[in-house]
This record gives structure tokens, sequence and C-alpha cells, in this order.
């Protein structure tokens, strides 16, 4: 009855070559309350609509639900990038990973697939649908999935450069919360998402990862000789090449720390594709015996229980930032956010700055010149290539570096920008 309703529903998309969330939930109402979707249950739907490091944040919101509703039945759904650290959850009882949780450019496309999709939930009857969604799709599926009542922010969780702006399905969010500005964090927006349904504010913030503990064990092996040693990680990935500081550069700011600290050994973490920015380096910094160049040789459980061995996270902007953050890894990060472009509520920096752990992000003194007037959130608007983060000196990085030693001596958790 369900599907036939979504179904008839998308002939007159199709006719009419729009949609209005509002007649779509005058329509399908009826529909959802003679099938029995608008009484009273239990289970409860988590939807997350982004990648490993977005989830990492994620964490302490997951937890916090489970502590509301001990004896629930709760539901995760989230993108399939997160399957290494997502399936070690303690805190759900099944896990649908999708993925084309990302809106694509037609919206007929998003609702064809969340039609299909929703085929997981349906016999669920779901009386809670947590949306901690950047973009349509997500809220769309929370819906559809005959959700008593869907949970999520009165407007856009983060800006974002989608097709489709979250307004665009808002009619079918019955239980909106207002977004606190003073809390930046991503980690905070999402707990800001349960404490404003519950009208409550969590105490215990920190995040946690997740990963299977045969990963310590391959960890160990992996690191070999290097595991009673001081590791450095060294992740020269990220997602757009906005991103990646040059290795040649973090191969100098590794000569720098080895210099001052002898027992140091650096540690290359990463995907496959980053395994040749693992070799610039090695061979910028000059000597084998001191790098472990693991790039492409982990799965992402793996690389969090190589992480957890680790004294500092020195890298890109990246998930693994965001691992080594909830593992309570200080963090020393080159960020390609200019000083001339004012941070902000909304500037990446200050949703993305590792959480609750000592961290120093390194950021360039001023735009090149096609970034001048960026209103993109990383500032930086050049993301096919290394752009405005390549004019971090080497030595003011080192000056972060020695920032973030103090900060640790300190027990400093709050972020530190320099420039």
């Amino acid at each position: 009855m369900i599907l036939n309703g979504l179904k008839c529903y998308r002939e007159i998309i199709l006719r009419t070559g729009f949609f209005d969330a509002h007649e779509f939930k005058i329509f399908m109402e009826s529909i959802f309350e003679s099938q029995g979707y608008r009484g009273e249950s239990k289970d409860i739907l988590i939807i997350h609509d982004a990648g490993i490091g977005d989830f990492v944040n994620l964490s302490s919101s997951i937890r916090t639900i489970r502590q509301k509703f001990p004896e629930s039945r709760i539901t995760l759904i989230c993108d399939s990038s997160t399957k290494f650290l997502a399936r070690s959850c303690p805190y759900v009882d099944s896990i649908f990973y999708n993925p084309r949780n990302f809106d694509s450019a037609e919206f007929i496309q998003i609702f064809d697939w969340q039609v299909e999709f929703v085929q997981n939930l349906l016999p669920s009857k779901f009386d809670l649908a947590f949306c901690f969604c950047h973009r349509i799709a997500g809220i769309l599926l929370a819906y559809i999935s005959g959700a008593k009542k869907i949970i999520h922010y009165s407007g856009s969780l983060i800006c974002s450069p989608d097709h489709f702006g979250i307004e665009f399905v808002n009619p079918l969010v019955n239980s909106p919360v207002k977004i606190d500005f003073t809390r930046p964090h991503i980690a905070d927006r999402y707990l800001g998402l349960v404490d404003g349904f519950f009208q409550t504010l969590t105490e215990d913030r920190e995040l946690e990862v997740w990963f299977e503990p045969r990963c310590l064990d391959k960890a160990r092996k992996l690191l070999g000789d290097f595991h009673d040693k001081q590791i450095f990680a060294i992740v020269m990935s990220g997602a757009t090449f906005d991103k990646h500081y040059p290795p040649e550069k973090y191969a100098q700011l590794a000569r720098k720390i080895s210099e001052s600290i002898p027992d140091a050994r650096f540690v290359i973490l990463g995907g496959k594709m980053d395994f040749e920015s693992g070799e610039i380096f090695t061979n910028e910094f000059g000597s084998t015996d001191r790098i472990l160049n693991l790039a492409g040789s982990t799965n992402y459980s793996e690389t969090a229980a190589i992480l957890s061995m680790c004294s500092m996270y020195i890298g890109n902007d990246t998930s693994s930032k965001h691992v080594s953050a909830a593992l309570k890894i200080p963090c020393l990060e080159p960020n390609c956010f200019p000083r001339d472009h004012e941070l902000q509520f909304d500037s990446s920096p200050m949703i993305y700055f590792p959480y609750l752990v000592p961290s120093v992000t390194v950021m360039p003194e001023k735009s090149l010149p096609e970034c001048i007037d960026s209103t993109f959130f990383r500032g930086c608007k050049i993301q096919n290539q290394s752009h405005c983060i390549t004019q971090i000196e080497v030595d003011k990085l080192f000056e972060g570096f020695h920032l973030l030693l103090d900060k640790i001596q300190r027990e400093d958790n709050l972020p530190s920008f320099i420039y």
C-alpha cells in the first residue's frame, strides 16, 4: 500500500515536473495512518548522510540517544564509507549502509533510490527519526520510512553547495529544532539536535571510535619495531586537493621534529592513492629507518587502531584527524582557510577543528588572487589542486608543533589557530 502510494506520487512528479513537499505529505499521511504507522512504537531511526569524519563526530549523539532509550530498538542508516567503524558501534541494533545518501542532480533520481531503499525500513514502523542530514535525501528517506516524528534542524545543518536546499523538504520535518549558534563544531551541532528535542544539555560530549580488537593486533604487527618509539602519524590525503599540503613540506617538518626528538618515528597513513605521496615524503626526508609508509595497507578500523598508538596526528583536514581527536591524540593541521577571510560560524575550521583535544591549526596569511573574493566555507575555492595551503611555511608549522607540545603539557583542549 505504501509503496504503491509512493509510486503513484512519482507519476505526479513526472507529470507536473515539480515536487511539493507539503502536498506530498498530505497525500501520504492518510496512507500511513491506514497502515498503522501513527500508533505507539519504541523503534528509533538514526540517519546520517556524510563520511567517516562526520560519522566519528556523531558518536556522542548516538550514545546519548541510546542512553535516552535503553529499551528501544535503534536502526542506523549511514554512508557505505563508514562501515569499518559503524559495524562495531555498541549502541545500535541494526545498520543499513546507504551508498546513495548524497544528492544527485535530478530529484526524481533521489526519489526513486530512496523508495527502493525504504523497503528495508518499512517493517519497523519507527516512532522517532533523528535526521543528522546535510542534504535532502536523508530527510525524504526518514519521512517515507513512516516515522511518526521527524527531527531535524529548522534550517540547514551547515552551508552546503547542494543542488537542492534543505528547505526543499522542510514541510516533512514535524519536530524542528533551532540551531545553537554559540556552538559551531559539527559534534555540537549533532548533539544540539538531540538536546533541542529533549530540551536538555548533554554533559558527556566525548567522542568515540569503534573498531574490532583484532585490529590492535594487526596494528602492532605492522608497526613492528616502531611500537616502543614516539610515533607521529602523517596523513597527506583529503577529499579535495585544496586540503593537500605538499608532501615535501611535511618531510621537511618531520626532519625538524626528528632533530629535536631522537626517537621520533613517522607512520604514513591513508589510502592507496596516498602511497605515492608517502614515497615523495620518504625521498625528501632522506632516510627510511624512521619512516613506515602504510598508505593503502589498512582498512579504516586498522588505521584507527594504529592512530591509537601514536603520540600526535600531523596532517591534512581528513577523517583520520577526527578519528585521532576522538582517540585523544593531539592534532597539528595545516589548513587552507586564509587569514584575510573572517572565521565565522559556518567556516570550515570552526566546524571541523579537532574536538576536545589539544590542537593547533596553521593557516596561510592571505588568499592567493583567485580566492580573495571567495565565499566558499573553506576559504580557498580552488578544489582541484593544492592552492592557498601551499603558502604555509614549514617554519610556521614547526612553530605550531611547539605550541601544540605546550598545549599538551597544559592539557589545553581548546583549538588554537595561527597564521
